[in-house]
């Protein structure tokens, strides 16, 4: 039932912000997406992956996003030191 619920969010939820990034010698973009549920008005993360004949979405509450979020800042730090 939450695979459903959150691919309803995902194509339902009204979209508050987004941001853009090349992957893949820039043949996959990538796409994180805030949104907000339309019900309850709580915010999500949609992580899109988008290349030819293949998309790929990811959905992220929003403590599923922080502890993301936190693990995206480590590498960067750690890539910053090398």
């Amino acid at each position: 039932m939450r695979f459903f619920r959150a691919l309803y969010q995902m194509i339902a939820g009204r979209l508050v912000s987004e941001v853009e990034a090349k992957a893949n010698n820039g043949s996959t973009n990538v796409t994180l997406s805030l949104k907000q549920e339309t019900g309850d008005g709580k915010y999500f993360v949609v992580l899109a992956l988008k290349s030819a004949g293949n998309y790929q979405y990811a959905h992220f509450s929003r403590p599923q996003f922080d502890m993301f979020a936190a693990k995206v800042a480590a590498i960067h730090a750690d890539l910053s030191n090398r």
